[in-house]
């Protein structure tokens, strides 16, 4: 485990493939495929810890940050089309009603 460990820090591990090469003559293919497997997978874990952190202080600064202009402009926009929308609705009532006075026999 040891030896792995070194070959996976990559910490001199080329004097464990050559001394591995002497007993067998393919070793080389078992280290080399041992080593790009294994750095892939420790950048792999890093990069994870890095993207992990920032998504954190994302999520942080965004509670204490509250509410931007742009969401309160955004805001004041639909309050506005809201309230645009309920005049509409009123008009149109009150043009309803008319109408339906104005169609109706006189008595």
């Amino acid at each position: 485990l040891l030896s792995l460990f070194r070959v996976v820090t990559l910490e001199d591990w080329t004097d464990i493939m050559y001394a591995a090469m002497d007993l067998h003559p393919l070793a080389s293919l078992y280290f080399v495929s041992f080593v790009v497997l294994c750095t892939f997978m420790v950048l792999n874990l890093f990069t994870a810890l890095v993207i992990n952190n920032l998504d954190e202080a994302k999520q942080e600064r965004l509670r204490t940050a509250g509410p931007s202009k742009s969401h309160e402009a955004l805001l004041q926009a639909i309050q506005s089309a809201y309230e645009s929308v309920r005049s509409l609705e009123r008009e149109l009532e009150q043009h309803l009603a008319q109408a339906s006075r104005q169609s109706r026999p006189p008595e």
